[in-house]
């Protein structure tokens, strides 16, 4: 059975810990880290020769998902991100295409001309001041669920094998979908930035 490495555990008081920012120096003896996704005992290989890593401490009959694994600490981090933004008084940003119209000749012709979509940049912070983690809405449960003062609400949904529902992206709520295929990917939503893309895109026109 081949080792799974992993950047993130949780140490015994359920904090998310990144095994990079951990030092020879630290007393391992003091934390009990466990898996994100099967729960079980992990150890932090801090060696020179090898970059940093979580793994389990016993590898026999454990059935570990990565997948579980990446979907977790995705929705972690982006609550976490969020929320220090939300605290610190931070924009954290997306940038999707947003349809643009022309009406120079509207009164003339009695139409409109439709122009080339244009990327354009929102704070989200400016408008969703609230966030949770899988809150039960009508339904749905979203991965989180970001909501206005006003009650305007928009998921935030993380796609490693699975994108949402056709019932949910048909449904009246905005989604965010951000498509997760490695531990690399958290940094995109660490930077606080979410663009458009193949990985990241938006199920509404107003924000």
């Amino acid at each position: 059975m081949s080792i799974i490495k992993y950047r993130f555990a949780y140490n015994y008081q359920k904090e998310l810990i990144d095994v990079q920012t951990l030092s020879k120096e630290h007393k391992l003896a003091t934390d009990n880290f466990k898996c994100l996704s099967c729960e079980h005992e992990m150890v932090a290989v801090l060696g020179e020769k090898r970059i940093k890593h979580f793994r389990h401490k016993v590898i026999t009959e454990i059935n570990c998902s990565p997948e579980t694994y990446l979907h977790k600490i995705s929705k972690i981090k982006f609550y976490e991100t969020y929320l220090n933004c939300l605290n610190l008084n931070k924009p954290f940003d997306i940038k999707i295409f947003m349809s643009q119209e022309c009406n120079f000749y509207e009164n003339d012709f009695l139409q409109t001309c439709e122009l080339k979509p244009e990327k354009m940049t929102f704070d989200l912070t400016k408008h969703f001041k609230k966030i949770s983690i899988e809150p039960r809405e009508q339904s749905f449960i979203p991965d989180i669920l970001l909501e206005t003062e006003q009650g305007e609400k928009m998921f935030f949904e993380v796609a490693v094998t699975h994108i949402s529902s056709q019932e949910k992206i048909n449904s009246s709520y905005r989604i965010i979908e951000f498509m997760v295929s490695s531990e690399q990917d958290i940094e995109i939503i660490e930077s606080c930035l979410l663009e458009e893309s193949e990985r990241v895109f938006e199920k509404s026109d107003k924000l």
